[in-house]
């Protein structure tokens, strides 16, 4: 989704686009709570489509999630989505970035900065952002 700011600027908003990758949290969660914690299930009791799944959450499909910005009468595309129907830069943030990079280098942009929100990955996060901006000069 994007807006134009009282500036004039353009705002590009990610957040309600971007995926974990579909396999976060069975490498990068402890394994002591990884069996309790959120993950990705294909076909979930037999619902068609990945879903959002964790403990003390309703489970969601993620055709729920994916749709964001997507007109209501353009929802019905997204039934049974799978992970695998997303696209990549929705999971993977230099995927992501190489989409946006065209529309970000264009002069006409007038592009001042890349903001990334994270949590407890700081430092390698930063170190992604600078790689990102570099590639932009």
């Amino acid at each position: 989704m994007s807006t134009t700011g009282k500036n004039g600027n353009t705002i590009i908003s990610a957040d309600s686009h971007v995926f974990e990758p579909v396999n976060l949290w069975d490498t990068r969660l402890d394994k002591k709570y990884r069996e309790r914690g959120p993950r990705f299930v294909v076909d979930w009791q037999g619902k068609g489509g990945t879903w959002f799944v964790c403990e003390g959450a309703q489970p969601r499909s993620i055709d729920s999630i994916a749709a964001a910005g997507v007109p209501k009468e353009d929802l019905v595309k997204f039934k049974n989505m799978s992970f695998k129907d997303l696209r990549p830069g929705g999971y993977d943030p230099g995927r992501f970035v190489n989409a946006l990079m065209p529309d970000l280098a264009a002069p006409d942009q007038k592009v001042a900065g890349l903001h990334v929100f994270t949590f407890n990955e700081i430092e390698p996060t930063e170190r992604w952002r600078q790689e990102m901006l570099a590639r932009l000069n």
